[in-house]
């Protein structure tokens, strides 16, 4: 069995691996179901673990569009792949990673809604108390 799969996972993955090996394309939700014995939503969880793994690609907006990913490539370093995309003619450029950053707390500004029950309220209640 596959490192971090479940059993049912890795069953999608050998039909998936199967079904291309044998020139077929790869094959759709529900033929993917049937022979894993399983619902097509949770073959959809699956797909989307496999993807997440490194297993599986999808192209989207295309039918059967499940694609495998050679074993060198999930484990494949940054630099590794950028050293062999620039020896085939590929211009590469590391973009830097940033973490985002949250905005600084601004002051709220007076709400509109604040204003016309002031304007429109009654002498009985009392202000409300500013925001801080």
């Amino acid at each position: 069995m596959r490192v971090g799969v479940t059993e049912k996972q890795a069953a999608a993955l050998a039909f998936i691996e199967d079904e291309i090996a044998a020139g077929r394309a790869s094959p759709n939700t529900v033929e993917l179901a049937e022979a894993v014995g399983c619902g097509t939503g949770e073959i959809a969880r699956i797909i989307s673990a496999l993807e997440g793994f490194g297993y599986i690609t999808r192209i989207a907006g295309r039918k059967r569009n499940i694609r495998l990913c050679h074993p060198a490539v999930r484990q494949a370093s940054d630099e590794a792949l950028a050293a062999e995309l620039t020896a085939r003619g590929y211009l590469v450029r590391k973009v830097p990673v940033h973490p985002v950053s949250r905005p600084a707390k601004c002051s709220p500004l007076p709400s509109a809604a604040h204003s016309r029950q002031s304007s429109a309220g009654s002498a009985s209640r009392a202000p409300a108390a500013p925001r801080r």
